[in-house]
C-alpha cells in the first residue's frame, strides 16, 4: 500500500511544477501617462511576441520571449516629461512573478512589480538610441509541464501499470 501511495504522489508532482516562460502567456502593454490611472496606449499580445512597438514619443520596440522582456530606445532627443508615473506597465494575468530582475544602461530607470504586473518608469529620463532596458523573470505561469516533470508522470504511469499487472497475475 506503501508504493501505490508513493507512484501517486509521483504522479501529482507534475501537476505542481511548471516551467517559467512567459511564451504561451497573454497580456496587455500600457502606456501611462501622466499617472497610473490614464492609459495612452494599449496593446494586447501573446508571447513570444517578437516586437511590440509602442509610437509614442522614441518609438519603443518590446520584444517579449522565454524568461525576459527587452526594451530598445530606437530615436534620440527625446524627453519624457515629469509626471507621477510615465512609463510602461506589463500586465500577465495567467502568470506568477517570483522574481523580476532589470538591466539597463539608462540612468535613473525605476520600476516595480506585483504578481502579475511590471512598471518601468520612464518619468523625466532622456534617452539616447542606443538606451535599453530588460528585465529577466521567474515564475509560475501554469500552463507549460517542466521536461522533468513529464518524466515523473510517465515513470509514476509505468509503475502504475506494473503494479496492476502484478496483481492480476496472482
Amino acid at each position: 500500500m506503501k508504493k501505490l501511495g508513493l507512484l501517486f504522489l509521483l504522479c501529482a508532482l507534475p501537476i505542481v511544477a511548471s516551467a517559467s516562460s512567459l511564451n504561451g502567456q497573454s497580456g496587455t502593454l500600457n502606456y501611462l501617462f501622466p499617472d497610473m490611472n490614464t492609459i495612452f496606449e494599449s496593446h494586447s499580445f501573446t508571447a513570444p511576441a517578437t516586437v511590440i512597438t509602442l509610437t509614442y514619443g522614441p518609438d519603443l520596440p518590446n520584444v517579449i520571449s522565454g524568461n525576459s522582456i527587452d526594451i530598445t530606445f530606437g530615436n534620440t532627443g527625446y524627453t519624457f516629461t515629469p509626471a507621477p508615473f510615465n512609463g510602461e506597465q506589463f500586465i500577465f494575468p495567467g502568470f506568477t512573478f517570483t522574481n523580476v530582475t532589470m538591466s539597463t544602461n539608462l540612468t535613473g530607470t525605476t520600476f516595480s512589480w506585483d504578481a502579475h504586473d511590471i512598471w518601468v518608469n520612464w518619468e523625466g529620463l532622456t534617452p539616447n538610441a542606443d538606451s535599453f532596458v530588460d528585465f529577466t523573470i521567474n515564475g509560475n505561469g501554469g500552463s507549460v509541464p517542466e521536461p522533468a516533470s513529464l518524466l515523473l508522470l510517465g515513470s509514476g504511469l509505468v509503475g502504475l501499470g506494473g503494479l496492476a499487472r502484478k496483481r492480476l497475475s496472482k
